[in-house]
């Protein structure tokens, strides 16, 4: 699990109990929170959400549900209560895209040393680099949720490609199934499959190749009928091709 060693190695030579924060309640969330349970001298000690607005009693009663079932004291009505007034050591970001370059600029400017972000980093260039301007200037140390890059059948497949024991690669395909039909929720956000999910194949096939991405394009369909019914107008299905500097392609 990347989070865990990032915890862990991160902030060995701490002693006392790594206080840790974390911004949102969806699936991810708690699969982040399920994971810091595990880890020995780690404790998450708020959990936040935007819980005004639209559906501000079913986000309230979701976030108190979170906390419940997590064991989490301390609850924020807001993305940026649980950094600004909380004492952390470290904040993992599980919110919506729009949000992840806001919160990472304010975690760093607050002196949380250790943030850990749901892919994507950012929905846009200029917020991204704003974002690593804040990280640069703080020395917080950030890590985006690619976790391919830590799995060991893909570290072995990325060692023999840049040894030499496939000789020259001039091309790779990547085919991604989910094992099950993405939600309703994830179909309201305008290109949710590339931005969320088709974007840990664009890591991947930039970590393979090793060189940097010359041109891209995307295409999206959508085969289901029953999301025409529903009035979403979204995709169910993509395709991306990479050129890459050297001339690979993916």
């Amino acid at each position: 699990m990347v989070l865990r060693h990032q915890l862990q190695q991160g902030m060995k030579d701490m002693t006392e109990v790594i206080k840790v924060g974390i911004i949102g309640t969806g699936k991810m969330a708690h699969i982040r929170a399920n994971a810091i349970a595990g880890i020995d001298g780690v404790k998450i000690v708020v959990v936040g959400s935007n819980v005004f607005g639209e559906g501000t009693e079913a986000n309230s009663e979701r976030l108190l549900a979170f906390a419940s079932k997590s064991g989490i004291s301390d609850t924020e009505g807001s993305h940026e209560g649980v950094i600004e007034k909380h004492r952390l050591d470290a904040v993992v970001i599980c919110s919506t895209v729009e949000s992840h370059c806001h919160l990472i600029g304010l975690a760093a400017r607050s002196g949380i040393g250790y943030v850990f972000c749901e892919k994507p980093f950012g929905a846009e260039m200029q917020e991204i680099d704003r974002a690593l301007i804040a990280l640069e200037h703080t020395g917080a140390k950030l890590q985006v949720g690619f976790n391919r890059r830590f799995d060991p059948q893909f570290e072995e497949l990325q060692g023999r490609l840049t040894d030499g024991r496939f000789g020259t690669i001039r091309h790779v395909d990547i085919v991604s199934l989910d094992p099950a039909a993405p939600s309703v929720e994830n179909l309201t956000r305008p290109w949710a499959l590339v931005r969320e999910t088709m974007v840990h194949d664009l890591d991947t096939a930039m970590w393979l190749m090793g060189d940097g991405v010359e041109y891209i394009s995307v295409r999206g369909s959508c085969q289901n009928p029953d999301l025409g019914k529903m009035e979403l107008y979204q995709i169910d299905g993509a395709v991306a091709f990479l050129g890459f500097e050297g001339g690979e392609t993916c």
